[in-house]
């Protein structure tokens, strides 16, 4: 039933309308109606210890010695690169600081049309050299969601990249080809994410990188230094790339597959599964084997 209701409900709200969108249209659509990204609720800066890094923000449990943890998120907002964090992404946040009592910075990455994948990798490498310099004797786990997994993966992928053990990516866009021919079939189908405005997004994101470079589309890339908690619903048009990314890469893959759920589905208030945000706590909270 829940899975019903957010069909319906994304659709009444509009939820992928940009999405619909291309070219002109679509740019104008974003000049228009700039998003304002989302702040921790006043609740949450009640519970949670919140620390002001320039752009992270690290949601701490109150009764945690910060700087002697052992573990630490980094995460990744999604939004297709074109929206900023959002509540939705905050309560998520605040569910895995309560369940894993484990910190968790929080990037706030420059956005398209402003910033292309070099930009914001340039953020991360910023991000996790000022994480490691100040809790050294912590392991850094990067969380992330549709465009932020896409990050997330992408980001291991650089020559200069700094050594990353887990990885939770979910609904990741593994192949910003979209040659697979199934992801149309799919597209018919998700409630959040439409096909017409991909074109423009990956032409800017990408800039000077082939589309099959690795740090563009993860499939085309190694991990077998990471492990990787892939999340994928079936109503998502990431979805059939996913399962090849599963696939190829089984290895160092723990897939989970949603039947019949959304784009980031762990993320969305009426259909947060609380099975998988359990494995996620698990995986979060687990010992990474050495590779």
């Amino acid at each position: 039933m829940y899975k019903q209701l957010f069909v319906f409900g994304s659709r009444l709200l509009g939820l992928n309308h940009v999405w619909q969108l291309s070219g002109q249209a679509f740019w104008e659509e974003l000049a228009e109606k700039p998003a304002i990204a989302a702040e921790p609720s006043a609740k949450m800066r009640r519970d949670y210890a919140i620390h002001h890094h320039d752009y992270l923000d690290i949601m701490a449990p109150r009764r945690c010695d910060i700087k002697a943890t052992t573990d630490i998120g980094l995460y990744l907002h999604g939004g297709g690169f074109i929206e900023p964090i959002t509540a939705y992404h905050w309560h998520f946040i605040s569910d895995i600081v309560r369940n894993t009592d484990m910190p968790v910075a929080v990037l706030d990455y420059p956005l398209v049309p402003n910033a292309n994948l070099d930009d914001i990798y340039e953020r991360m490498q910023d991000a996790i050299w000022e994480l490691h310099h100040d809790f050294p004797e912590a392991n850094i786990s990067l969380i992330g969601d549709s465009s932020g997994a896409q990050l997330a993966l992408g980001y291991t992928q650089l020559i200069e990249a700094l050594p990353i053990k887990k990885i939770v990516a979910i609904s990741p866009m593994v192949d910003m080809t979209l040659s697979n021919p199934d992801i149309k079939t799919i597209a018919k189908h998700d409630p959040v994410l439409s096909l017409p405005a991909m074109p423009d997004v990956i032409k800017v994101i990408s800039e000077h990188h082939s589309l099959q470079d690795a740090v563009v589309s993860p499939l085309y890339g190694n991990f077998d230094n990471q492990h990787i908690l892939l999340i994928s619903g079936t109503r998502d048009l990431t979805n059939p790339d996913n399962r090849l990314f599963a696939t190829k890469f089984a290895a160092n893959v723990t897939y989970i597959e949603g039947e019949g759920l959304p784009h980031a589905y762990p993320i969305w208030p009426l259909t947060r599964n609380s099975s998988v945000k359990r494995d996620i706590y698990d995986f979060l909270m687990g010992q990474t084997d050495e590779i």
